[in-house]
């Protein structure tokens, strides 16, 4: 399984105000809020002179959205104390054996409303590094 299916699978499992709204790089429209979009940004192999070695370090984007500040304080804090740290497995249904979940920074932001007759939302983004170790293609 991906790591980043198991991730948004464990982050769907572990915090109980998202249920279903975690979504892969971008939230229906029909999400209500709060809700959470989880991106890759990067992916390191680790290579030696002999090859690939089977580690990876992947870098992932959370973004927590909801309409109150500090209601995506406290979301945001419960997928960090659900995912700092964390070694073994990763995710619920969908899983992937994780060497490291490394928290690397976290902000705030707000969208402000498209529309006079709507209202902003707020976001709280946490940048994690996520090291797993990967079957190695085989060298020739």
């Amino acid at each position: 399984m991906s790591v980043k299916a198991a991730l948004i699978d464990h982050i769907k499992w572990k915090v109980t105000d998202l249920g279903n709204r975690v979504r892969p790089n971008v939230a229906l429209t029909s999400d209500t809020l709060p809700y959470c979009v989880v991106q890759q940004i990067s992916g390191v192999p680790t290579t030696t002179l002999a090859g690939d070695t089977g580690f990876t370090d992947r870098r992932f984007q959370v973004d927590i959205y909801a309409d109150d500040a500090l209601e995506v304080q406290t979301i945001a804090d419960e997928v960090r104390n659900k995912l700092s740290g964390l070694t073994g497995t990763l995710g619920t249904t969908n899983t992937a054996t994780v060497r490291l979940v490394q928290m690397e920074s976290e902000g705030d932001g707000y969208i402000p409303p498209d529309a006079a007759t709507e209202f902003g939302k707020y976001r709280r983004t946490l940048d994690l590094t996520i090291h797993n170790l990967e079957t190695a293609p085989a060298l020739d």
